[in-house]
């Protein structure tokens, strides 16, 4: 990926459904909660509305192969938290920003 393939953008405030993992693959963990859930609410993967925003949380420690990592999934006022789904409010700001495409991908990102 190249410097130029991030961006800087103002996000709007959004309410997002959030899955945490931790270990020594958190990406994995997060997603594997948060696919079936948003599954269950009308979104699949790869479909119009299912975007997510995902990030180290918390970031990894020296001498720890452990971290977590935290995704978000943008969701209406209908949708409601269900373990270990938490539902929060992620104020609007600017953010930097890349895109890729499949989870195998996210390291080289």
């Amino acid at each position: 990926m190249a410097l130029k393939d991030v961006r800087i953008v103002d996000l709007p405030d959004m309410r997002v459904a959030s899955a945490l993992g931790f270990g020594t693959d958190p990406e994995d963990q997060a997603f594997s909660i948060l696919i079936p859930f948003a599954k269950r609410i009308g979104l699949e993967p790869g479909s119009p509305g299912y975007r997510t925003f995902g990030f180290d949380n918390p970031s990894p420690s020296p001498g720890s192969p452990n971290y977590g990592y935290e995704v978000w999934l943008p969701v209406g006022s209908d949708v409601e938290a269900e373990d270990p789904i938490t539902i929060k409010h992620v104020p609007g700001a600017k953010y930097a920003v890349t895109r890729f495409t499949g989870l195998s991908n996210i390291g080289q990102v």
